[in-house]
């Protein structure tokens, strides 16, 4: 042998495989994409490369986003033309509120199942089902006259919803990875304060066009068959996990799934975060309207800043501009300082409720005196409120593993609805009821303004004074202005509740950020467990379909190469390499003591 010589031993390992398989496709005239939609790792785990998106992930992010979109218009109708519903249906606060309340009450009931089903069935197909109970429920109701009627109609609606919103995010996770996830996740969040100001503007558009609040309804099940027709012929539903190389991942228990849940420190903090922020917008969506147009009532017609009939339409407005600049800011401060600063997505939501519990508090005091201004702060506090949507959703997918993800959203659907906007509604009309019988009396407004509730109109202002034809239109004014700003003040108190409850979602947002990088930790290792288990079954399965061909006898093959340059060396060692691969691959063709065998020296 050559004295220059000197023998190199390659070993079996991952390394020397992924080099047997270049060559291999490089012989068949095939190159491996690793920079573009995949990225193979060292075990021959593929997961998808964070820049490459499909045209297919595009029309499945746009169709979701638009189920979102129409699913929150439909939601916040009625709430644009909750005082035309209430006249129509005869029904006082507490009535309005329960609409609302019946509806989420049914949607966080069914979303656990919905949750069950999207771990382990076809997701399009559930979806298609979810939708098309929802579309075919909201236009039945809109021929509803009776109240009660009418109210199992929405609550019949929000089955229909619990189906595509605990689903939705779990297939955007599949398709998305890192920063373009963070980024399909503020595209699809996007649309939820943007379809609720759509849906005071359009609700309250059909209604005027039509002469009817019925029309108001009709629709959003027009846009649920679109979306329908969109989910079945063009959207994608990717194995789970396949976006992180882990769609080898086996669903566990639904028992394993909730202990596992139930002990992530992180998903129960943000949960109750989140729980307090649905608290805010539910009431907010649904009273914040009809309180406005109380604060303009409440004023002399001569000192009213806007129509009251167009409130609901700026209201919309507003909704949707905090919904464009708050969920695109909150996405992008998390992306930009997420690598700097590891617990910030909590951090942002946090910061976020604190800053929009001050703003909502001095808008609501003000409103009766200082009307655009306080619409000014409402748009801020709500853009406070908006940074958040993307950001939970992210904490959610992180510190959640693949398999457990819709039964994770499903919980968080159900508790946050729970104890959020499923009884804030109601809550808020019965207190404010309450008060205006109670407390908020004619006296009481007197006090702040004696020109308001005066004594000589007293009797007027009874139950029982049904004699309005004799009345002088200066004395029904001064009726209205007298029952608007009783309607004011009650409704002004009982959202005392709402920024107590955002700032305690601040708190609880700050707390979890303790957790945030351990429970990412415990998921990463998890899978890591998990993945590394499936390859070892692999790999005895390999073994065992071999018949044992390599002998414990039998040694790494040897390659001999030049140490004369280093450059000449590698290109060598490739070649001889290349060579090996029936000998690093064992296979039927190999057998001890063939010709390729013998000309190898041995260590």
């Amino acid at each position: 042998m050559d004295p220059r010589l000197k023998p190199v031993m390659i070993v079996n390992n991952a390394s020397s495989q992924a080099l047997m398989k270049d060559h291999e496709a490089a012989s068949s005239g095939l190159r491996n994409n690793v920079s573009e939609e995949s990225i193979e790792l060292n075990q021959g785990q593929k997961v998808k490369s964070p820049n490459h998106v499909s045209r297919a992930d595009w029309i499945t992010l746009f169709i979701l986003t638009f189920v979102n979109l129409i699913n929150y218009m439909d939601r916040y109708t009625i709430a644009g033309i909750l005082s035309e519903v209430r006249s129509g249906l005869e029904i006082n606060n507490e009535q309005a509120g329960l609409l609302q309340t019946a509806f989420v009450a049914s949607f966080m009931l069914f979303a656990p199942l919905f949750g069950y089903l999207g771990d382990r069935c076809n997701r399009k197909w559930v979806m298609v089902v979810g939708i098309a109970i929802w579309s075919v429920a909201t236009l039945l109701g809109s021929f509803m006259e009776n109240y009660y009627s009418f109210l199992a109609m929405r609550a019949i609606v929000g089955v229909g919803e619990a189906s595509y919103t605990t689903i939705a995010p779990t297939i955007l996770s599949d398709l998305f990875v890192k920063e373009m996830r963070s980024k399909a996740l503020a595209i699809f969040y996007f649309a939820i304060p943007v379809g609720s100001g759509l849906g005071y503007v359009v609700g309250q558009g059909l209604c005027a066009a039509f002469g009817s609040w019925h029309w108001a309804l009709r629709g959003t099940p027009i846009l649920g068959a679109i979306a329908v027709m969109g989910i079945v012929f063009f959207l994608k539903d990717p194995p789970r996990g396949e976006s992180e190389g882990h769609e080898q991942l086996k669903a566990t228990s639904y028992t394993e799934d909730l202990k596992s849940l139930v002990s992530n420190k992180s998903f129960i903090l943000t949960t109750l975060g989140f729980t307090c922020v649905t608290f805010c917008t539910g009431a907010l969506g649904w009273w914040g309207n009809l309180f406005l147009v109380d604060a303009v009532k409440s004023m002399p017609s001569s000192m009213e800043p806007m129509d009251p009939q167009g409130i609901p339409f700026v209201f919309g407005i507003v909704t949707m501009l905090s919904g464009v600049v708050g969920v695109p800011v909150g996405s992008m401060l998390s992306v930009k300082l997420r690598p700097k600063i590891a617990r910030i997505d909590p951090l942002i939501c946090g910061v976020g409720l604190v800053i929009a519990s001050v703003f909502l508090c001095v808008a609501i005091f003000t409103c009766n005196h200082a009307f655009v201004l306080a619409f000014v702060l409402i748009f801020c506090g709500e853009i406070a409120l908006n940074l958040n949507w993307s950001i939970v959703a992210d904490i959610l997918l992180y510190v959640v593993v693949p398999t457990r993800r819709g039964t994770a959203e499903a919980i968080q659907i159900l508790f946050s609805h729970l104890f959020g906007d499923a009884g804030s509604p109601y809550l808020i009309g019965v207190v404010s009821d309450s008060l205006k019988k109670d407390y908020i009396t004619n006296d009481y407004v007197a006090g702040f303004d004696t020109g308001v509730c005066p004594d000589d109109i007293r009797e007027y202002l009874s139950p029982e004074f049904k004699n309005f034809e004799n009345l002088t239109a200066a004395q029904n004014e001064t009726i209205r202005i007298c029952g608007s700003t009783r309607d004011f003040y009650s409704m002004q108190y009982s959202l005392i509740i709402n920024i107590l409850m955002v700032f305690l979602g601040g708190i609880c947002f700050f707390l979890s950020a303790i957790y945030i990088i351990k429970d990412k930790e415990k998921v990463e290792r998890f899978v890591a467990d998990e993945s590394e288990q499936f390859r070892n079954e692999k790999e005895d399965m390999i073994k065992s379909e071999s018949n044992s061909q390599w002998s414990e006898d039998d040694g790494p093959p040897i390659l001999v190469a030049s140490q004369n340059n280093q450059n000449s060396q590698n290109s060598r060692q490739i070649d001889a390499a290349n060579k090996l691969e029936p000998l690093l691959k064992p296979s039927a063709a190999f057998k001890p003591g063939t010709e390729t065998n013998q000309q190898l020296p041995r260590v």
